[in-house]
């Protein structure tokens, strides 16, 4: 068996700390309620630099079960978006180059924006429309927050890899 490329839970507990920091602070840096999602990054490092796929998705639907207790949709949304992200991530992280800050600022903000993509897809669906133009203009700003974030966390995690290695 291999050894294990980070301690899942120090990962969950890094984005936990990094979710309270959105919801307190970061609560309306885009304007409108527009924030970063803050737990992309991690789920990106988790998908991205995991020892077998099943620490990468096992901690990316703990980090998406963390963001549905913040959520008003329903309990696994955000589980099941994140867990599908961590899969398409885990099948391509062997053709990109995963340490260049472009690639993950990319693979953060294209996650964002399918993320809240889902997510208002699901409002329209069971809650009520939402404009369009609303769910772009704020899914593009959403989307562009977290690509700014998504390098300075990933830089975090690969450079000192002492806080989550076993």
């Amino acid at each position: 068996m291999r050894k294990p490329a980070y301690v899942p839970l120090r990962v969950v507990g890094f984005a936990a700390t990094a979710l309270l920091m959105e919801l307190l602070v970061l609560t309306d840096v885009g304007g409108e309620g527009v924030r970063p999602d803050l737990l992309l990054p991690f789920v990106c490092f988790a998908a991205l630099f995991a020892s077998d796929r099943a620490q990468a998705l096992g901690t990316a639907w703990i980090l998406g079960a963390l963001r549905d207790t913040t959520s008003a949709g329903p309990l696994g949304l955000y589980a099941l978006i994140y867990l599908a992200l961590a899969w398409a991530m885990a099948e391509v992280r062997l053709l990109i180059f995963r340490e260049h800050p472009l690639v993950q600022a990319l693979l953060a903000g294209g996650s964002a924006g399918i993320t809240a993509l889902a997510a208002a897809a699901w409002s329209a669906a069971f809650a009520g429309g939402v404009p369009f133009l609303t769910v772009l203009l704020r899914t593009s700003i959403g989307a562009a927050l977290t690509a700014l974030a998504a390098p300075p966390v990933l830089f975090l995690l690969t450079r000192r890899r002492a806080l989550v290695r076993p």
